[in-house]
């Protein structure tokens, strides 16, 4: 049997198509076969636990289960913008955590509403905004907010004597 290019090319035209064809049948019918196990067992599904900024989106405060490699200080930055106010957690959950240090996996806390209190401070000589920040939030990168809340001009020139009103939230 002689095999000219033409009749090469039909056969393999008619191959691909065949292939395709299979794949496409497949596809549709593990996405009916998927369809239909989740109908018949949709009481079973478990949803995933929230993660803390969805929980802090609900509303503070709020419930949030402990998962693997969380610590007081990543769930008080996620919840708040600042590690540092992983002291606040930790005073409303005294009687479910004994050591800050070690958290049990699954375990529930509770996630305060933290206020935001005004300070005021007087700038002295020597002072900037990140120095301020770092001394009265404990988190200099706040330097910025506190300038916009002070409709500081120019944050790089404060004078001695300037009051400010600080809020570190």
């Amino acid at each position: 049997m002689k095999l000219n290019e033409n009749t090469i090319s039909n056969l393999l035209t008619i191959l691909i198509f065949i292939l395709v064809g299979a794949l496409l049948f497949n596809y549709f019918r593990s996405i009916n076969k998927v369809d239909r196990e989740q109908t018949t067992s949709a009481q079973t599904e478990v949803t995933p636990e929230m993660t803390v900024p969805e929980v802090v989106k609900t509303g503070l405060p709020a419930e949030y289960t402990i998962k693997p490699g969380d610590s007081l200080w990543k769930i008080a930055e996620s919840a708040y913008g600042t590690g540092y106010d992983w002291v606040d957690v930790y005073e409303a959950n005294k009687a479910t955590i004994s050591d800050p240090n070690f958290l049990e996996i699954g375990d529930k806390l509770t996630l305060p509403k933290i206020e935001a209190q005004s300070i005021g401070y007087t700038v002295v000589k020597g002072d900037n905004l990140w120095n301020i920040s770092l001394k009265i939030c404990r988190n200099g990168f706040l330097w910025e907010k506190i300038a916009t809340d002070n409709q500081i001009p120019n944050p790089q020139l404060i004078e001695p004597g300037l009051k400010l009103t600080i809020k570190c939230k």
